[in-house]
């Protein structure tokens, strides 16, 4: 057991749940293949929860990708923000920016081993920066890799939206056109009580400079809803912002109480059904407006690559701008980026027919 949980909760963790033969902390990666390799041996349970460790000492001959084609690569850990309901800034502490040397030769030993496209990590990952290289120089230097096809990056926090990173987007031709940017709530009193340090004024005037930059950009986004305290009126603050911005994509969660956040001291005031209620309201509004998007798609043409095999002689991939397509065909077209004509579609993705082998 790994990450942010086993990092909070510690060897309390052993006393609940005897099963676990190995619990690990957020900084502490490295040192899996070795506990796993003694808890084998029968030499114990093996507990590494060391906060001082470095995250990023892990030999790139240890990391296994799910994905034959999407490779994923750490380039910050932490976070310096103090969201009033995340635990990150707790359990993996403040930002550390991994050397820009290390995420190059990190990513061109991937694409030496036939990964067309690498998705760059980190909890605030737009917050990078070491020494004189901000996130726009690392996407530059990432871009300029010979061999590599598409490149994305994950999670990325408004504040650090600026004017560099948005030219990153419209200039660097590796670069896809898509960007997934949680804003929380559309109430500027819930987004103060959530810490999350904008208005909602200010979101919209990033968005709107992300799009005079990329106008087709993909934009996707986090929302609770059942904040402490969320009133009615606020709840449809949120539901306009999110009419408003016509977002590709919508992740609603419920807000629910967590050990170790500034929230856990209010009241959580708003009833389950009431959070439930307003999930699907948001759900079923974006869910609407998605096969909308989708179905004027239907008779484009879209370069795919082809990322997972579905089923006996059916594959998917996803578009430039990440939106996933259905069509024929078998594991060898896996890593392939192809000419995809749509045909159908539905609200979370696209049906198409191959027309052309692009590469």
């Amino acid at each position: 057991m790994g990450g942010c949980v086993a990092q909070l909760q510690g060897t309390a963790v052993l006393d609940r749940a005897p099963q676990v033969d190995v619990l690990v902390g957020t900084h502490d990666l490295s040192s899996v293949p070795d506990l796993v390799r003694r808890a084998r041996a029968g030499e114990g349970r093996g507990v590494d929860l060391d906060r001082r460790a470095d995250s990023f000492d892990v030999p790139d001959s240890a990391v296994a990708h799910s994905s034959r084609v999407r490779a994923y690569v750490t380039a910050i850990e932490g976070c310096n923000h103090v969201c009033s309901f995340c635990v990150v800034p707790r359990t993996r502490g403040a930002e550390v920016c991994r050397h820009p040397d290390g995420i190059v030769a990190e990513v061109r030993s991937l694409v030496a081993r036939g990964y067309p496209e690498v998705m760059l990590l980190g909890q605030t990952v737009n917050a990078y920066r070491y020494g004189g290289v901000d996130f726009a120089g690392l996407l530059a230097r990432v871009d300029a890799i010979d061999g590599l096809q598409r490149l994305r990056f994950t999670t990325s926090h408004p504040e650090h939206v600026d004017a560099a990173m948005a030219r990153a987007l419209r200039d660097l031709p590796r670069i896809c056109p898509y960007l997934h940017l949680p804003v929380q709530s559309g109430s500027d009193r819930v987004l103060a009580a959530m810490r999350r340090g904008y208005t909602r004024q200010e979101y919209l005037d990033t968005v709107a400079l992300l799009r005079a930059h990329v106008p087709a950009l993909a934009l996707t986004t986090d929302v609770i809803v059942g904040y402490p305290g969320e009133t009615e009126g606020e709840f449809e603050e949120t539901v306009s912002l999110v009419e408003d911005v016509a977002f590709d994509g919508v992740f609603v969660f419920m807000y629910s109480p967590r050990p170790g956040t500034a929230a856990l001291r209010l009241a959580d005031d708003v009833t389950g059904d009431e959070k439930l209620r307003r999930l699907q309201v948001v759900n079923t509004m974006q869910q609407r407006a998605q096969e909308g998007q989708n179905r004027s798609r239907i008779g484009r043409r879209e370069e795919v690559l082809v990322d997972t095999v579905t089923g006996e002689g059916r594959v998917a991939g996803r578009t430039r701008d990440f939106r996933i397509v259905h069509l024929d065909g078998d594991e060898g077209l896996l890593g392939q980026t192809i000419e995809v004509e749509v045909t159908a579609a539905g609200s979370n993705s696209l049906v198409g027919s191959r027309s052309q082998t692009s590469h």
